[in-house]
């Protein structure tokens, strides 16, 4: 029982760690974090090779998700020294899911989209292009189904219409899957056309940047 108390002091002081490295998560966040630790220590989910760092990371990543206020796996690896590779939280996290049930919510997939355009530094007009390309995948994505395998896509179309592009190998990297994986599961599970996309963006970026030179001209 002693041990027990132990582990949920160091889990809780090391996600009050990562909530401060992340600039300060809300307190239901950091609560819900760890209740899922404690619920995996409890139902002894935690497989060999799971790390105190990998648990927390996971239950983070998870508990972020749930709020509407996601942060991407790469912000999470960072929090740890050594860092945790972020392909070990992302798969940590997804058999966290199916174990305790919790698949069924939602992902607000714009608010994680805006978290990808931040890191790799992409402007007001190239998230507004983003957000709108999310919008017309009809949002909402349960947790069960990974939204990790459409985002990264859309911001390699965006970024490089944009003329900066993020390669896709970079970007499978930064989202803890494999290429291939990417690119398969888009067309598979979100049932796009890739060039339709990249049509409709250049749309999109085409408006914006006429609207934005239309404000610029006007003052």
């Amino acid at each position: 029982m002693a041990d027990v108390q132990v582990q949920n002091r160091e889990a809780f002081d090391l996600i009050s760690q990562t909530s401060n490295k992340l600039g300060g998560l809300d307190t239901v966040i950091i609560e819900r974090a760890m209740e899922i630790y404690s619920e995996v220590q409890e139902k002894k989910l935690n497989r060999r090779g799971d790390t105190l760092q990998t648990l927390v990371g996971a239950s983070v990543m998870i508990a972020a998700q749930e709020s509407s206020k996601p942060r991407t796996l790469a912000e999470i690896s960072k929090c740890f020294v050594p860092q945790v590779p972020r392909s070990i939280i992302h798969n940590v996290a997804a058999y966290l899911k199916k174990k305790l049930n919790i698949g069924r919510k939602f992902l607000d997939t714009k608010a994680l989209a805006i978290r990808y355009c931040m890191d790799y530094a992409l402007d007001a007009k190239a998230q507004d292009a983003v957000v709108a390309m999310v919008d017309k995948l009809d949002t909402q994505i349960t947790l069960h189904h990974s939204v990790t395998s459409a985002i990264p896509v859309l911001i390699n179309i965006v970024s490089k219409v944009a003329g900066r592009e993020v390669a896709m190998q970079e970007l499978a990297k930064y989202s803890g899957l494999p290429f291939s994986r990417l690119v398969c599961r888009i067309n598979m599970k979100c049932r796009l056309d890739l060039r339709q996309i990249e049509v409709h963006c250049r749309v999109l970026l085409s408006a914006r940047i006429i609207r934005f030179t239309e404000f610029t001209d006007a003052k």
